[in-house]
């Protein structure tokens, strides 16, 4: 599984315009370390492939004010990912899906608990379900 990595990105453009990104001489101190004053921290892992199987591109978050913010997300996003069963790819998918779909709704991760209590049970973890269909399936 992949690890991820924190780091830091600036808006600052060169002169015809291009952003600098990690590239700018503003984020690093004299002596190697990460300014105080500039820049806001991110983090990137790669996620599980798609369930088509192809590759999902990393997913990436930033706006963190300090390092350890960034690490603190990018460890629950692990926590996640370690819910399901490395023989299980489908399961990893799903909480892959999971994690898009709800920072894309909710600009939040999903609470890890709730996705233990899911996985656990054998629920689906993308797919909504009525009481309806809770009650048939109870029932049956």
């Amino acid at each position: 599984m992949a690890e991820g990595r924190t780091f830091k990105r600036c808006s600052c453009r060169d002169d015809d315009g291009k952003a600098l990104g990690q590239q700018c001489p503003k984020l690093r101190r004299p002596g190697g370390g990460w300014s105080y004053r500039h820049g806001i921290w991110n983090y990137q892992i790669e996620l599980p492939p798609a369930p088509d199987g192809k590759r999902r591109g990393p997913l990436r978050r930033g706006g963190f004010a300090t390092q350890d913010a960034a690490e603190a997300e990018l460890g629950r996003v692990r926590d996640l990912l370690a819910l399901a069963d490395p023989r299980e790819p489908a399961t990893r998918t799903q909480i892959a899906d999971l994690i898009k779909r709800t920072l894309a709704e909710t600009d939040t991760l999903p609470n890890v608990e709730t996705v233990r209590r899911k996985v656990k049970t054998g629920q689906h973890l993308t797919q909504e379900i009525t009481v309806e269909q809770w009650l048939a399936e109870f029932l049956n």
